[in-house]
């Protein structure tokens, strides 16, 4: 009961973070469980379903399927789908139901690729877990799957994490891309799967997510390549507030953005902060101070110790007594902000 969130609705589950992530590189994903998962995926999780659907389906499974594990019905729906649609790849998505019986995911996929020819991998979630570990899955299969060593291309830099979960459109991207043009040639977004392939080809990878810090660490194990979580936050006016500093400041959210948002906070304003995720903290990129959260009762704690400022989502700001600067995530608030 230590996690039971009492005030803040349910956080976007594993199998969401998989199926954004899919979507963006143009595959096809099929979520084995009954139709309500994935009305949870296409109407609270994800922001760009409405323009932009993609091809993720749900395996509709009825009770008399889940308890008897009738995986070929699963089997020939995915088959029929990948040979209508030919997507580059296909990925089965785990739900509550099929893992509570013990779903060998993996066994489907490989039958699929086996009567389609198309690529396949399966991602173990479970719908319990969040959507970063979901994501953390689907990139250490597809890198096992996917990516080999290759010649590097100079001047190129990979751009890895992006998914909707965290930023609401592609707007961010753009103008992250913008930015980076002035140093970079070539620029990698990864929005296809022959993008994915080529990413052992850069001289830096970018993370600008927490979602994708297993796939640059796989990437600098395997590869070489190092990475950075350094994104540029902020403008370049410095505001006449700029320096008085003394303030103690708490920014919640996605761990990498966080750490972005605070850099730019205690070089503009000389202020003191601290980071705190309901997502999984990261001891590597995270300072004393820094707090995973997984209850209310603990950002309560936290926030018990005195901020002048809070940053994160507006759904938050119910627990807070002191200034706060909203940032909607879609993770944690959904449709309710991510307009």
């Amino acid at each position: 009961m230590a996690v039971l969130l009492r005030e803040l609705p349910g956080f976007a589950c594993d199998f969401s973070g998989v199926a954004s992530y899919v979507s963006r590189m143009r595959g096809m994903g099929v979520i084995h469980a009954p139709v309500g998962c994935i009305g949870n995926y296409t109407g609270f999780d994800e922001p760009d379903w409405f323009v932009n659907p993609g091809m993720i389906f749900s395996s509709s499974m009825r009770e008399d399927e889940t308890i008897f594990g009738l995986d070929e019905i699963v089997i020939e729906k995915s088959v029929q789908s990948v040979n209508d649609l030919n997507p580059d790849f296909y990925v089965m998505i785990g739900c509550p139901p099929p893992a509570l019986i013990g779903t060998d995911y993996q066994a489907i996929a490989e039958e699929v690729e086996r009567r389609t020819g198309v690529p396949s991998i399966s991602v173990d979630t479970n719908g319990f877990d969040t959507y970063r570990r979901g994501a953390d899955k689907f990139f250490k299969a597809m890198a096992e799957r996917f990516l080999e060593p290759m010649e590097k291309k100079d001047g190129l830099v990979n751009v890895i994490g992006y998914n909707h979960l965290d930023y609401c459109g592609e707007e961010d991207l753009k103008d992250l891309c913008d930015i980076l043009s002035g140093k970079w040639k070539y620029i990698n977004t990864c929005g296809s799967l022959e993008d994915f392939k080529r990413l052992p080809e850069a001289e830096l990878n970018m993370v600008v997510s927490a979602s994708a810090l297993g796939l640059a660490r796989y990437m600098e194990r395997e590869f070489g390549i190092p990475y950075t979580c350094d994104l540029p936050v902020g403008g370049t006016d410095v505001p006449a507030s700029a320096g008085k500093g003394g303030r103690r400041v708490l920014i919640i959210g996605d761990q990498v953005m966080s750490n972005a948002t605070r850099t730019m906070v205690e070089s503009r304003y000389g202020c003191t902060s601290d980071v705190a995720t309901f997502f999984d903290l990261d001891e590597g990129i995270s300072r004393p101070g820094d707090a995973g959260l997984v209850s209310e009762e603990e950002l309560k704690d936290i926030l018990s110790s005195g901020y002048d400022y809070v940053i994160g989502d507006p759904l938050f700001k119910k627990f807070v007594d002191c200034e706060y600067v909203e940032i909607p995530q879609v993770a944690v608030s959904s449709r309710l902000f991510w307009n």
